[in-house]
C-alpha cells in the first residue's frame, strides 16, 4: 500500500492536469488518474454514479462542493467523476453495485478502500482518510456498534456493507438479526423491518440464495400460525411483506382464501393483508370483495389525499418524492374506481368526479381511463378521454392516447371527437 505523503515539490505538480470547473475533480481517463497517482504518492479517488441516482446529485450538491473537502481531495487525491453506465467495464472491474460507490484506488490499480452511498461533508472527511488506507465500511460500521451493539438501523448497515464487501455469509446473519430480534430493541423500526430490511434481504438473495430460503422459511412460520388460528396481524403483516418482496402476491391471495374458508380471516388480518391481495382481487374481477374491504370509497380517497399532503409538506420533501406521492395516489385511487365500475356502483361517477377535483392532470384522467378499461366500462372510459382530450396540453394527449389504446378499437374515441 502507498504511503501518500505531501511533498513541496509533488503539490506543485499535483494541479499540473486540468480540473473540472470550481471542483476537486480532474478530467482525466482512469489510465491517467493511476499515472499521476505514481508520480504524485498520492490515491485516486473515484466518484461512480448514474445520472439517475438522487443520493449522487445530492453529492454534486452538497459533498462535493464543501470547500474542505474540495481541498482535502485536492491535496490528498487524484479524483476522478466516472458515470458508471458509460464507464461500464470499469464499473465492473471494481464490483461497483449501487451508486455512488466512492472508490480509493492505489497507483497500482488495486482497490484500497471504498464507500457505498451518500456521505454530508463532515462524514466524509472523518472516514475518508481510514478509507484511503484500507479500513471498510463494515468496519467503520463495527466500531459504532461497539457502543450500541443491539442498534437496529447500524446492524442493518453492518449487513448492506457486508453484502457490498461479498461476504453474504456475514451479510445474512445480520439481516436474520434485525428481522428475528431488532424489534425487540427497537419497536420503532417495525415499518423499516418490512420495507427496506426485505428489500436488502431480496437482493442478498439474488446473489446468496440461502438469503431467499430464509425469507421463506420465515414466510411458512408466520403461515402455520395463521392457519392454526394462534397468527393475527404480526403474522398476516409478516407473510404479507415477504410475499411482496418476493413478488408472490399470488401466494397471499390462497392465504386469503384459505383463511376465509376456516373462518379465521379476521378483520386485524384482513387490514394486515389486504394491499397485498388487492391486486390479485381486482385481476380476480372480484371488486365486491374489494369494496366490502375498504368501506367507504369516500373517507378512503380522503385519507389517500391528505397522506398526500402531509408527505408533500415535510422538508426534506424533495420534487422527485412528490412526483412518486402523487402518482402513487392516483394509481391506488383509480383501482377503487376499477372496483365501482366492474359491479356497476352508482358511486363510480361522483368518486371520479372528487379524484379530478383533487388533480385534473392528464396524468390523472390517464389513470381513470386505465381502470375504466380493466373493469370494461367503455362508456366511463370514452367520457374521461373527452374531459381529458380537451384540457390537455400535447404532452398530456400522448398519456391519454396510451390510455385509450387499453380500449378495443371499437370503443375509441372517433378521431374528431380527441
Amino acid at each position: 500500500m502507498l504511503a501518500f505523503l505531501a511533498r513541496p515539490w509533488i503539490l506543485a505538480l499535483a494541479f499540473s492536469s486540468p480540473l473540472l470547473a470550481d471542483g476537486p475533480f480532474r478530467e482525466l481517463s482512469f489510465n491517467e488518474a493511476l499515472a499521476a497517482s505514481l508520480k504524485e504518492e498520492r490515491a485516486v479517488f473515484i466518484d461512480f454514479y448514474t445520472t439517475w441516482c438522487p443520493p449522487c446529485k445530492q453529492l454534486d450538491e452538497v459533498t462535493w462542493k464543501d470547500e474542505r473537502v474540495i481541498q482535502w481531495l485536492k491535496d490528498n487525491t487524484v479524483a476522478l467523476k466516472i458515470d458508471a453506465e458509460v464507464e461500464a467495464e470499469l464499473a465492473q472491474r471494481f464490483a461497483v453495485g449501487a451508486y455512488p460507490t466512492l472508490l480509493f484506488v492505489g497507483s497500482d490499480g488495486k482497490e484500497l478502500g471504498r464507500f457505498v452511498g451518500y456521505k454530508g461533508p463532515d462524514e466524509f472527511l472523518s472516514e475518508a482518510p481510514a478509507a484511503m488506507k484500507g479500513e471498510t465500511e463494515s468496519d467503520r460500521v463495527r466500531k459504532k456498534l461497539e457502543e450500541k451493539p443491539n442498534d437496529f438501523g447500524l446492524r442493518m448497515d453492518l449487513g448492506s456493507a457486508l453484502h457490498q464487501e461479498g461476504r453474504f455469509e456475514e451479510a445474512l446473519a445480520e439481516y436474520i438479526w434485525c428481522y428475528d430480534k431488532g424489534i425487540e430493541y427497537n419497536p420503532n423500526y417495525s415499518a423499516v423491518r418490512n420495507s427496506y430490511l426485505l428489500g436488502d434481504f431480496t437482493e442478498l438473495g439474488y446473489v446468496y440464495p440461502p438469503a431467499t430460503t430464509a425469507l421463506l422459511e420465515r414466510e411458512q412460520r408466520a403461515r402455520e400460525k395463521l392457519l392454526s388460528g394462534e397468527g393475527g396481524f404480526e403474522e398476516a403483516a409478516d407473510v404479507g411483506s415477504i410475499c411482496r418482496a418476493l413478488g408472490q402476491n399470488g401466494k397471499v391471495l390462497e392465504l386469503w382464501d384459505e383463511l376465509a374458508e376456516g373462518g379465521k380471516l379476521s378483520s386485524q388480518i384482513r387490514i394486515a393483508l389486504f394491499n397485498e391481495v388487492l391486486n390479485p382481487l381486482l385481476s380476480a374481477g372480484r371488486y365486491a370483495e374489494v369494496l366490502n374491504q375498504i368501506g367507504d370509497v369516500s373517507s378512503y380517497l380522503k385519507q389517500e389525499i391528505e397522506g398526500y399532503y402531509e408527505t408533500i409538506s415535510m422538508d426534506e420533501a424533495n420534487e422527485s418524492l412528490k412526483e412518486h406521492m402523487l402518482r402513487s395516489c392516483l394509481i391506488d385511487s383509480a383501482k377503487i374506481y376499477e372496483a365501482l365500475l366492474g359491479v356497476q356502483d352508482e358511486r363510480a361517477p361522483a368518486y371520479a368526479k372528487d379524484v379530478l377535483a383533487f388533480n385534473s392532470t392528464a396524468q390523472a384522467y390517464s389513470r381513470l381511463v386505465r381502470a375504466a378499461a380493466k373493469a370494461k366500462s367503455w362508456e366511463a372510459a370514452r367520457e374521461l378521454l373527452t374531459q381529458g382530450y380537451a384540457s390537455a396540453d400535447s404532452k398530456g394527449e400522448k398519456l391519454l392516447r396510451l390510455a385509450e389504446r387499453r380500449l378495443p378499437k371499437a370503443e375509441r374515441l372517433p378521431r374528431d371527437k380527441k
